[in-house]
């Protein structure tokens, strides 16, 4: 009998959010981001956390608005399309605000951190909250078995949301547009996280 042995699956799920009032979730965070008092904001503002965590620019990264009514709405449904995607309880670890000024771009990197005994259990999004014409797109780039690469452009659109695996390198083209385009981001882990030895030496334990 012919059968086919799948050896690995990559997918990024593509929705899009109907009931999310994008100009009111745009609005809450323009007010967070501007705060003038960086008391506001977690860990004391962006200058404090960035003597912290030398090792990370946060050049395009800015708070999330926690507690605006939209932005939690959005955090909800956002969740619900993970678990949904995943088949799995999956919990926020975090969310942060990108906004790319004309001529802009990101860098390729992922989301993986180190404690991820299982990369594939780990998802990322990200939520378009404003996409105007000529705005830069999201770039997937793939590596398989370190012979065949791609980089898989995803065209954006206001309302996306892409959920996509943490450990997947990800970057942006140039952003053309005059308009900002705004995007929030998230990485979310599973309720329980699988703790399985991905090789079990145990019957050589001295």
């Amino acid at each position: 009998m012919n059968e086919i042995i799948n050896l690995f699956t990559l997918n990024v799920y593509k929705a899009f959010l109907q009931d999310i009032d994008n100009d009111l979730l745009l609005k809450e965070i323009e007010e967070y981001s501007n705060a003038s008092n960086p008391s506001s904001h977690p860990k004391n503002g962006m200058a404090n956390i960035k003597s912290e965590t030398p090792t990370h620019t946060f050049y395009e990264d800015k708070f999330y608005p926690f507690g605006k009514p939209e932005s939690e709405k959005l955090l909800v449904e956002i969740t619900k399309a993970v678990n949904n995607f995943t088949g799995s309880d999956m919990l926020l670890d975090s969310a942060w605000t990108i906004a790319l000024e004309k001529g802009e771009s990101v860098l390729c990197h992922t989301h993986k951190v180190n404690t991820q005994l299982y990369p594939e259990n780990h998802y990322s999004v990200s939520y378009y909250v404003t996409a105007p014409e000529n705005s830069a797109d999201l770039i997937f780039v793939t590596t398989h078995c370190n012979t065949i690469e791609r980089a898989t452009p995803i065209k954006i659109e206001k309302g996306m949301l892409l959920i996509f695996n943490s450990f997947i390198p990800h970057m942006t083209n140039r952003q053309y547009s005059e308009e900002k385009r705004v995007v929030v981001s998230a990485n979310f882990n599973p309720k329980i996280p699988n703790q399985t030895p991905s090789a079990d030496w145990s019957e050589y334990a001295r």
